[in-house]
């Protein structure tokens, strides 16, 4: 079977892809490197690969894109693409993909005590003593300002 090469130039997880790789079997050839800079990236690594995973950090420009010579899509492990060139993508013939769901709770776990905090005029570490398991706890028995008793 032909073996697909995947780069992630700017890998966020400290091992070398365990999960990723035990999903994606053993058709998979990776180049997992954490790098920060296109220049630091060998033009045969960006030449090689069929797909990349792309994280926050690694700016995709054009200079970068031309030297894909093989790629068939990018993937954003996040939500933005601030950082890729999309029209050169698409003038090149490749799809980039996001994440739209990536990080969804990690947001609301923080704006919910940052709400409530806000709300009651609190520390958003005093409110997320007050959100456990996403309820609220013994929330109404603290005053809010200027009054003896309040509820949120």
């Amino acid at each position: 079977m032909a073996h697909f090469r995947l780069l992630t130039p700017d890998a966020q997880y400290a091992d070398d892809g365990l999960v990723e790789r035990r999903t994606a079997g053993d058709d998979v050839d990776w180049d997992i490197l954490r790098e920060r800079s296109s220049s630091r990236l060998g033009p045969e690594t960006l030449a090689a690969c069929d797909a990349m995973v792309v994280w926050h950090e690694m700016r995709v420009d054009r200079t970068m894109l031309g030297l894909l010579k093989k790629c068939r899509i990018i993937v954003r492990a996040g939500v933005g693409f601030d950082h890729i060139d999309l029209d050169a993508a698409a003038r090149l013939g490749i799809p980039v993909c996001n994440t739209p769901d990536y990080g969804t709770s990690e947001v609301a776990d923080h704006a919910s005590p940052e709400s409530v905090a806000d709300a009651r005029r609190l520390s958003v570490e005093t409110a997320m003593l007050y959100l456990r398991d996403g309820k609220l706890r013994n929330l109404v028995n603290v005053p809010s300002p200027g009054t003896s008793r309040g509820a949120a």
